[in-house]
């Protein structure tokens, strides 16, 4: 990297994690083995790469800057089951990319300006999935991991707890990387669910409901409902009574059975 002059970028988020032994328990904690097909995002210089296609079956690995390609793809020449895409993953059809190898494992080290649109259109994919494993800045997995009542609540952990199992794998300090980012990172490890909290035919509507009642955070639920669902006061207020919420209640006070309870009421 030095010969060639190359230089971090800052906007791509690029910190690479180079020690052997926190990348083999990635791996382990991702629960990567022969049999899986793995999706990784962000695949930098290939060093957890490299780890992931000594254990999987098949390797897919996608990363935006071009200028790292010579190097992931001199790391991983020793394997002939690796693709390596040049692409932006935000901007891949993932669907229709990744549907010839479900049921698979999807690994990501996500920058934390793209860490809700890229784990939200992970979830969204309608093919099978075993799990979700990314790295992600300490904030960002804490949020992640929020229940009700709990800061971070809100539509991005209530789609990680309906699909999945979510669980902190390892803390990974800043100083594991190169160059340093200025907070610690954490790694999450999310088995999909085989059977989700909300039925598939009632996720639209669900999860249209959990948006609207966190689109103003500092109002009410009952504030929330009133506009998104062309409520007059008097109806929002006496669909909270049916489900015995008080008229008081906000959204980060909702667990999603609740939701669920006032999905039934919603008109």
């Amino acid at each position: 990297m030095k010969q060639q002059g190359f230089r971090h970028a800052k906007a791509l988020g690029q910190n690479f994690l180079s020690d052997e032994g926190i990348l083999s328990r990635l791996v382990e904690a991702a629960e990567v083995g022969p049999q899986d097909t793995v999706f990784e995002v962000g695949a930098g210089m290939g060093d957890l790469s490299f780890f992931l296609a000594k254990a999987c079956g098949k390797l897919i690995s996608v990363e935006v800057d071009g200028r790292l390609l010579p190097f992931l793809k001199l790391k991983l020449s020793g394997f002939d089951h690796v693709d390596i895409l040049h692409s932006d993953a935000q901007k891949l059809d993932m669907q229709a990319l990744l549907a010839p190898y479900a049921p698979l494992r999807i690994v990501a080290n996500l920058p934390y300006y793209i860490t809700t649109p890229l784990v939200e259109s992970f979830l969204q994919l309608t093919l099978p999935l075993l799990s979700i494993s990314v790295m992600v800045q300490k904030e960002a997995g804490q949020r992640i991991l929020a229940g009700p009542g709990e800061d971070g609540w809100g539509p991005l952990p209530i789609l990680c707890r309906v699909k999945t199992e979510p669980v902190k794998a390892l803390d990974v300090p800043a100083a594991c990387f190169t160059p340093p980012p200025k907070v610690d990172s954490v790694f999450l490890h999310m088995p999909v669910r085989q059977e989700p909290l909300v039925p598939a035919e009632k996720q639209p509507a669900f999860f249209r409901l959990v948006r609207l009642a966190f689109a103003q955070k500092r109002k009410t639920l009952l504030n929330n409902l009133m506009p998104g669902y062309a409520l007059p006061r008097p109806q929002a207020e006496a669909i909270l009574a049916a489900c015995g919420f008080a008229p008081t209640i906000r959204a980060e006070q909702m667990d999603i059975p609740d939701f669920l309870t006032l999905l039934e009421q919603l008109p």
